[in-house]
């Protein structure tokens, strides 16, 4: 039985968040290539309009460092759900603004409606 808010807890809290990212930003990316909103150009960079592997692992690493420091996982600033909700609230609108301005200075050819899809599925 894992005790809530213990180390193991924790490991298995940031990883599950993680995968869950990596999966809301796939979500996102089928969601861009199959709904006809937004006009989809034939990028040669992104032939099939799906960003490369390093966006989806960069997307669990700034993830993961919006958590920490907002202090997601900190035992001592949850009390009630509403704080934990609060919480992962901020942590959302954080990884949002740094994700895609992580994305801005490193793949610009990466679309801003994917990025708009991706904080819609989170």
């Amino acid at each position: 039985m894992l005790k809530r808010f213990g180390l193991k807890y924790i490991f298995l809290a940031v990883f599950i968040d993680a995968i869950l990212v990596i999966g809301a930003l796939a979500l996102a990316t089928h969601l861009r290539t199959t709904l006809p909103y937004g006009l989809v150009e034939f990028n040669p960079i992104y032939p099939d309009g799906i960003p490369p592997a390093i966006v989806y692992v960069l997307s669990a690493v700034v993830w993961i460092g919006t958590a920490f420091a907002v202090s997601l996982y900190d035992p001592r600033r949850i009390f009630h759900a509403v704080d934990e909700f609060q919480t992962l609230t901020l942590t959302i609108f954080f990884f949002a603004l740094m994700f895609t301005g992580m994305l801005y200075f490193t793949f610009r050819e990466t679309s801003r409606l994917l990025m708009i899809y991706a904080f819609v599925v989170m």
